[in-house]
């Protein structure tokens, strides 16, 4: 049962880096479209950092 419990958190954790990095990558891609609107947003920078390791 302690092992089922880690293994959740555990994921639960890595959930969170994930989203954070995700986060953060579209926040970066957020101010680089205010200072300079013909930047593209790059899908590909998006799809990789969704990406499990």
């Amino acid at each position: 049962m302690e092992q089922i419990k880690d293994n959740r958190i555990g994921q639960c954790l890595y959930d969170i880096q994930k989203y954070e990095k995700w986060g953060n990558l579209l926040a970066g891609q957020s101010l680089a479209h205010l200072f300079n609107s013909n930047t593209p947003v790059s899908a590909l920078a998006i799809h990789n950092a969704l990406k499990p390791k």
